[in-house]
């Protein structure tokens, strides 16, 4: 297992105690390495003075000030807040939620990319994207699409993944081919699973590449039953096997409104989570019931999505009408609506709009780990409370 390196900061020392006391105590014990500071000329002399560079910065606001403020050498930081929401640019983590929770998501950005940085060989990685919302019609299919084609077009390996029960999209018979499939690699790592053994077959026997999306794909799933069954190891089992795999650099996931099991694993396992919203007051109650139901029922998951997650209003108009207090953000990223998208049929979901490119690719980048953040038009709340 992958073994990170990080860097506690902290002037509590009542908080650092119990925190490397649960890390050596914990499953996380074998994949951090912990040092910890509680005050700032400790931390600024063994910064100056260490030349292997941790991981990640785990610090409270003041130490990266002061850094910023007497150094010039960057270091890779990840802030403790005491608020859920940060400036601009900057990776926070509420500083008082449970520890399992912090350390898993901790896990979650650091210990897998590195595996997956090892495995691959390269400073390159796989990252699982999921694009979700409650809500149905909410444009997860085409956003899901756009952004498959975005990224293939800059030259990344992308696999398009489409995880409904009832698939809106279809290749046509033009695409159609005997042999292996995504109901096949189905079965195949079943069967795999129930011998112990791990799948040894390339996913490249199981997909098509299509060229106007720019992406590999599986032909939707022809009995509804075999998604509808999928469960939590059945679902773990398809994306570990292909992030394993090494094959790609992004798997954009076209994933199912209504939460099942298969759904919930898909939504854990994912590296970033792009949550649509659209401004009505149907599609927002089912999404703020749905999460306000996750919050109370399971915290930790409900937290640990929330930090993964980015809030975008789909078919934004320019203004917001309704109330996205429930997103708990200050800023709300836009893609906007595009009217000859109205009335889409299954071979138009791919028409090109320059001001949707526009604001994709900012999305793009954001996720791949840029600095600006993913806005197209701001949408302030204050603009409608």
């Amino acid at each position: 297992m992958a073994s990170v390196k990080i860097v506690l900061a902290v002037q509590d020392e009542q908080y650092i105690e119990p925190f490397l006391h649960y890390v050596s105590q914990s499953e996380f014990a074998e994949q951090f390495r912990i040092t910890a500071f509680s005050q700032w000329q400790a931390f600024e002399h063994y910064h100056l003075t260490e030349e292997e560079v941790a991981d990640a910065i785990v610090a409270e606001p003041m130490f990266k000030d002061k850094w910023n403020a007497l150094s010039g050498r960057e270091l890779p930081w990840i802030i403790l807040s005491e608020e859920f929401t940060g400036s601009e640019g900057d990776e926070r983590l509420f500083k008082y939620q449970s520890l399992p929770v912090l350390l898993q998501t901790l896990s979650d950005q650091l210990v897998r990319p590195l595996a997956r940085r090892q495995v691959r060989g390269s400073p390159t990685s796989t990252e699982v994207i999921g694009i979700y919302s409650a809500a149905g019609g909410s444009g997860k299919t085409t956003v899901a699409l756009q952004m498959s084609r975005q990224m293939g077009s800059e030259g990344n390996k992308v696999l398009y993944l489409n995880l409904e029960a009832v698939s809106s999209v279809s290749w046509g018979s033009s695409t159609q081919q005997e042999g292996p499939d995504l109901a096949r690699l189905l079965y195949d790592l079943k069967a795999a699973n129930e011998r112990k053994e791990s799948l040894q077959i390339s996913p490249a026997e199981y997909v098509n590449y299509q060229v106007h999306v720019q992406a590999e794909v599986y032909e939707p799933l022809a009995n509804m039953d075999e998604m509808m069954e999928m469960r939590h190891q059945d679902m773990q089992h398809l994306l570990q096997y292909l992030v394993e795999s090494a094959r790609y650099d992004q798997i954009i996931l076209d994933m199912d409104s209504y939460p099942s099991e298969a759904t919930q694993s898909a939504l854990d396992q994912c590296d970033q989570i792009v949550w649509l919203l659209t401004d009505d007051s149907g599609s927002l109650q089912k999404n703020s019931r749905w999460l306000s139901h996750l919050e109370h029922s399971n915290k930790e998951q409900h937290m640990r999505w929330m930090n993964k997650t980015v809030f975008i209003v789909n078919r934004y108009m320019g203004n917001l009408v309704n109330d996205f207090a429930f997103t708990a953000r200050e800023e709300l990223a836009t893609l906007p609506y595009i009217p000859t998208w109205k009335q889409l049929k299954e071979e138009d979901k791919l028409q090109i709009s320059p001001i949707f490119q526009r604001d994709l690719m900012q999305l793009c980048y954001h996720l791949s780990g840029g600095q600006q953040t993913p806005h197209g038009e701001s949408a302030r709340r204050r603009s409608y409370e």
